[in-house]
């Protein structure tokens, strides 16, 4: 299944090949971060020298337009937008180095939960029902 992933502001592709590309900035550092697009496969490249510090809280941004993707219903989640067989939906992930959470939501659902950490997020199901788009 094909995973492609935009910015929810500026709509540009992050995911442009087998990998989806964010600006990373944690402890002062910043630098570009790859993800592997599968929902549940917890990859991440960094450049050489970069430590991913189990725990530490990353900022995540758009390589094109710097917006911040942090959730705006969650301070500890950033969404992307994700189309799968053409449905558009929002994938949202932990930004705590270490923790396993993504969730793939429409406006009225959580269609997938993904990671052992994903049940950290129970008493918020709710809100992440009715994130906006």
């Amino acid at each position: 299944m094909i995973h492609v992933y935009a910015c929810p502001k500026c709509q540009s592709i992050l995911s442009p090949g087998e990998r989806i590309v964010l600006v990373g900035s944690s402890g002062g550092e910043r630098v570009l971060v790859a993800f592997h697009p599968q929902p549940g496969n917890y990859e991440v490249w960094v450049p050489p020298g970069v430590e991913l510090k189990q725990g530490a809280l990353w900022s995540f941004f758009c390589p094109l337009c710097c917006t911040d993707l942090r959730s705006p219903d969650n301070d500890k989640l950033c969404a992307l937008e994700v189309i799968t067989n053409d449905r558009p939906r929002q994938a949202l992930f932990s930004r705590i180095a270490g923790e396993q959470a993504t969730f793939i939501v429409t406006p009225t659902a959580i269609e997938h939960r993904h990671g052992p950490d994903a049940d950290l997020y129970v008493e918020q199901e709710m809100q992440l029902k009715y994130i906006r788009y």
